[in-house]
């Protein structure tokens, strides 16, 4: 039974209550928000809307194509860091997208990663919010801010009714693993996970 087949099938899922951490913070006075715009707009030429944001879109490797959503980005990191102790994080995924009036992101989730993010480049009164259903959490946010949450946790955001463009970069956190490493070990233990075969090696 696949991933996609246990999500699906009821006998697999149950309800639990948890406290789930959902991390509001304003970094307006951190970053180059125009200049994040711009390089939202420049490079949110995907307009086939194929991804579960329906509004045009960058590539997912937005940080490594652009300086200051590189910058951003790294802020972002610094943040997770502090709640993840002292395991090694990477910016796995991070875009950005322009909504317009109509425009919504469906309801979704970003498991397997471990946090994912939002930065509110250019939205207002008008735009329309982030929504938890699960957490029965809905967020309006303003210029500048970031939240981060458990990519396992669903998330959407209605349709515009909005003039106004919604400017947004997103992002995506995973663990970074590193092969482990061993203590010298003498002998025949050595020997077997260095490859050699147990039946030729002498006592």
């Amino acid at each position: 039974m696949g991933l996609n087949d246990i999500l699906k099938s009821s006998s697999s899922m149950f309800d639990a209550n948890v406290r789930i951490p959902l991390v509001h913070l304003n970094v307006l006075d951190k970053v180059e928000n125009t200049h994040i715009q711009n390089a939202v707009r420049k490079h949110a030429t995907d307009d086939r809307h194929l991804s579960n944001v329906k509004a045009n879109m960058t590539s997912w490797y937005l940080h490594e194509e652009s300086d200051v959503i590189g910058g951003l980005a790294d802020l972002v990191l610094i943040e997770c860091q502090k709640m993840s102790g002292k395991f090694d994080l990477v910016m796995g995924e991070c875009w950005g997208n322009v909504q317009r009036y109509s425009e919504n992101v469906v309801e979704h989730t970003h498991w397997p990663f471990l946090w994912s993010w939002c930065y509110y480049s250019l939205v207002n009164s008008t735009s329309p919010p982030l929504i938890f259903p699960e957490a029965k959490q809905s967020f309006e946010p303003e210029i500048g801010d970031l939240i981060i949450f458990p990519s396992y946790i669903k998330h959407s955001v209605p349709h515009s009714y909005s003039e106004n463009e919604r400017i947004v970069v997103a992002g995506n956190i995973a663990f970074k693993f590193r092969k482990p490493t061993m203590p010298p070990i003498d002998g025949f233990a050595e020997a077997v996970l260095c490859g050699a075969n147990p039946n030729d090696i002498g006592c």
